[in-house]
């Protein structure tokens, strides 16, 4: 940044690590690397990474609002990534109090869905249980719940770290919490936090 202060990506990546340091020290003093990646997208608006960064940080701030936007720029920037698309619809759903699927946002389920089922049917499964986890959440945003619990459980025991089940269950909860009443993601919250009972805490 000093060499290169209209460096997007210097921004972004410093915002990255700050946040990860944030995280890992529990200071509030430090920064929480938002100010860094907001730089980077004044200079790069349709940075995909800087904006699901960012949309990171918005949610676990609570501003919940702001968060859904900003992961609906990272998904019309990346053309329909999975992981900014599922958190925007569930933070949508946390504000709105129900789950809203257009055709075009179903078009996009869709699209992921199918790189997805490429990933976990490979062999041995690709980038397993992060893949299975967004699967099991498009079954639940396109009506089937049953599809939901299937790929939740077919992921689980590639779970290593009590993180990587809560993570998807915080996710859930957003859209529980908003209102949406549903027995499979009551279910799928449950069993997502007794699994990670079971597992080590440490990262």
């Amino acid at each position: 940044i000093a060499a290169s202060p209209a460096y997007a990506e210097a921004y972004r990546e410093k915002g990255i690590a700050q946040n990860k340091l944030y995280l890992k020290m529990h200071d509030a003093t430090l920064p929480t690397g938002e100010e860094a990646l907001r730089t980077a997208l004044m200079l790069e608006p349709t940075d995909f990474d800087a904006l699901a960064s960012l949309g990171d940080i918005l949610k676990r701030d609570g501003r919940y609002e702001e968060s859904a936007a900003t992961y609906m720029r990272a998904t019309e920037a990346s053309y329909g990534h999975p992981y900014p698309l599922l958190n925007e619809i569930a933070l949508q759903a946390r504000t709105a109090g129900q789950i809203s699927i257009d055709a075009r946002r179903r078009s996009e389920l869709e699209r992921a869905e199918r790189s997805l089922r490429a990933q976990v049917t490979a062999n041995p499964p690709y980038n397993a249980p992060l893949s299975y986890f967004p699967l099991a959440a498009i079954r639940f945003y396109l009506g089937d719940g049953d599809g939901l619990l299937e790929q939740l459980e077919a992921g689980l025991p590639s779970c290593r770290a009590a993180w990587q089940p809560l993570t998807f269950r915080d996710t859930l909860g957003l859209v529980h919490t908003g209102g949406v009443s549903n027995p499979h993601l009551v279910q799928a919250m449950s069993r997502l936090s007794q699994a990670a009972a079971d597992l080590p805490s440490d990262t």
